[in-house]
């Protein structure tokens, strides 16, 4: 009847691929409901595309034996029943919808492969937005943590500036109690001026002893000259002595020879030769005895004038001695005057060093108490620097680890879109 009625084989078709897509959507609503409305939507879309695909073919394909089968039921409804349907054509007919039901199994099987790898990626995707969610909420966790630090750095900021405002001023009063130290220093130091003026001059005074004392040591020098010289020419008077005293014997001996042959001249004649030679020889000693007594003279005069020269050289030393002392004493004197200036200097400077000492002592206490405590201060902002870099490096591991799983989502995306693009249209 409905046939009759003049609806075509085409609309039948469309008919049960209509059916077929109120099907899927029945699966996509339980697709949806086990494995997420994404991955269901996507099935149920890539189902319905497949299925108006397979449809649009089945209704467009026109063959002689659909033909021939819908004018043969065309007469039939018009009440013509002589018409006959060949079997050859019920034949080919059948071939047809043969191999239309192979390609919508085969349409099918595709299609399940599709869901079933839409439905891995789906999984995956789920997987890594959950760690993804993690990812951000340990993000979060640390930038309430670093934000928390942050205030920490501010209040350790504004505090160490204060301190820093207490030290400036406890450095200032130590320096204006320095240059208060430091004119008494130079006035220390003026009054030191003068007494090493008095010193130096003190200094030459005992410089010009020194030379005094040099020159006494040359003159001593040269007493001890003089006297070697004094004994050399005492050891020269001793040979000629000895000499005078040989002398004084062959004289002695020539006297007695002379009194023998004296005697002998007495009894004989012609002894008048020998007494002519002996009295040369008397002569000839004669002669050499007084040449040895000027020599006497001479060595004697020079020994007295020595003599003369070296009383004269211990007088000026002991005069030059007299004058060293004098001076020496003057310089001990004024030594003894400038050490108990130095001495009563140097209690002044002691009093006013410890009176510095002092006030510098309880300054600097402060400054360390101040350092010590910006120490601290430093010691907390380097923790909270640590915990900071922590917090970064474990953010930085987190931003890597969510760009790999970005590029793992990109992977799958380009898996689900890969598989999607292997439908055509």
């Amino acid at each position: 009847m409905i046939l009759a009625k003049g609806l075509s084989l085409k609309a039948f078709t469309l008919i049960l691929a209509i059916s077929s897509m109120v099907t899927v959507l029945v699966v996509d609503i339980v697709v949806t409901r086990f494995f997420g409305s994404y991955a269901g939507y996507i099935a149920g879309a890539l189902t319905i595309v497949l299925v108006a695909t397979v449809a649009y073919l089945f209704i467009s394909r026109e063959s002689q034996a659909q033909e021939l089968i819908l004018e043969t039921l065309s007469k039939v409804a018009e009440g013509d029943l002589t018409v006959q349907i060949s079997p050859d054509m019920v034949k080919t007919s059948i071939k047809e919808f043969r191999d239309i039901i192979t390609n919508i199994s085969k349409t099918v099987a595709n299609l399940r492969k599709l869901v079933t790898s839409v439905e891995e990626s789906t999984k995956v995707v789920m997987s890594k937005t959950e760690e993804i969610k993690k990812k951000i909420e340990v993000l979060a966790k640390n930038a309430d943590q670093i934000a928390t630090n942050v205030e920490k750095f501010a209040y350790a900021a504004q505090e160490m500036s204060t301190r820093a405002v207490n030290i400036n001023e406890n450095a200032s009063k130590t320096m204006e109690e320095i240059s208060k130290m430091n004119s008494k220093i130079i006035e220390g130091v003026k009054m030191l001026t003068k007494n090493l003026t008095e010193l130096k001059a003190s200094h030459e005074i005992i410089n010009k002893a020194n030379e005094g004392v040099t020159v006494l040591s040359n003159d001593l020098k040269n007493l001890l000259g003089k006297l070697r010289s004094l004994k050399e020419f005492t050891g020269t008077i001793s040979n000629i002595i000895d000499t005078i005293r040989d002398i004084a014997d062959q004289t002695n001996i020539i006297a007695i020879n002379a009194a023998i042959e004296a005697a002998r001249t007495e009894n004989t004649q012609g002894g008048g030769s020998v007494f002519a030679v002996v009295a040369e020889e008397i002569r000839k000693l004669a002669e050499n005895s007084k040449e040895m007594i000027e020599k006497i003279n001479t060595n004697i005069q020079s020994i007295i004038s020595q003599i003369d020269t070296v009383s004269n050289i211990a007088d000026d030393t002991m005069k030059r001695a007299d004058t060293i002392t004098e001076s020496i004493k003057n310089a001990l004197e004024n030594a003894l005057s400038f050490v108990n200036t130095i001495g009563s200097s140097a209690e002044q400077f002691q009093q006013v060093s410890e009176g510095f000492e002092k006030e510098s002592t309880a300054r600097l206490n402060k400054i360390l108490d101040s350092v010590s405590e910006l120490a601290a201060m430093s010691e907390e902002i380097s923790s909270s620097a640590e915990e900071i870099n922590s917090i970064i490096q474990e953010l930085t591991a987190s931003i890597k680890d969510i760009e790999g799983l970005i590029k793992d989502l990109t992977g799958s995306g380009r898996t689900m879109r890969d598989e999607v693009n292997r439908i055509t249209v």
